[in-house]
């Protein structure tokens, strides 16, 4: 149980310095009250039980213990060092990666309010 919780914890820490250092640079000020709902939400309380579930059900002990290796490893250091560059490296992309998928899902929504309108016409021409 213990290398469970130090995994765990490891995960943690990783995904939320990552999030934090991301967030740090993009989010608008006004995010500041939602911002303060999440964290009194997602408190590590909270979240540790389903965190050790999560690992316990998903890895087994060999795997664990795999991963604490790599951690304490020089390529894993260099790794939990180097993802918060990362992330903030892909939230800078993923709008360009992202506009596309907009424009396509704009299209759809463009035609399915006109297909809702020429419903409604048709349905008042009957009446």
């Amino acid at each position: 149980m213990n290398k469970l919780f130090a995994t765990a914890l490891i995960w943690m820490l990783i995904c939320g310095a990552a999030a934090a250092a991301a967030a740090a640079n993009n989010a608008p000020a006004s995010d500041a009250s939602m911002s303060a709902v999440v964290t009194d939400m997602l408190n590590w309380e909270a979240l540790l039980p389903m965190y050790l579930r999560t690992f316990r059900a998903s890895f087994t002990q060999d795997e664990i213990d795999g991963v604490i290796k790599f951690y304490k490893s020089p390529a894993g250091r260099a790794y939990v060092k180097k993802l918060p560059l990362v992330m903030q490296n892909v939230m800078r992309e993923m709008p360009d990666f992202m506009k596309p998928v907009q424009e396509k899902m704009m299209a759809i929504q463009r035609e399915s309010i006109q297909e809702l309108k020429d419903l409604k016409e048709k349905d008042d021409a009957k009446k």
